[in-house]
């Protein structure tokens, strides 16, 4: 009997979701700490939050898969589904 050593779809999609949110987190505390040292409006603070989140989170996600040996291509269609799958988790 052989041993698969291949990581399951459920498997990468929960890491890529935990990367993702944690990502998000980050961003959204550095841009409000940011946003706030520098004495910005709060819809300022808010799209900085927003954008750093953005970036933070596909950061984490992508980095992560990398040592998969999983392709760009790959990788942004995996962020592409989970921002989707987000998405329509929040609109239902």
């Amino acid at each position: 009997m052989s041993h698969h050593t291949g990581h399951s779809l459920n498997r990468i999609a929960f890491s890529a979701t935990t990367h993702c949110l944690t990502g998000c987190a980050i961003g959204e505390v550095m841009g409000m700490v940011i946003g706030t040292a520098l004495g910005w409006s709060n819809v300022a603070t808010i799209v900085l939050a927003v954008v750093l989140a953005f970036i933070f989170g596909y950061s984490l996600t992508t980095m992560h898969h990398f040592p998969h040996h999983l392709s760009i291509k790959v990788l942004v269609g995996l962020v592409m589904l989970h921002v989707a799958a987000v998405a329509m988790y929040f609109i239902l």
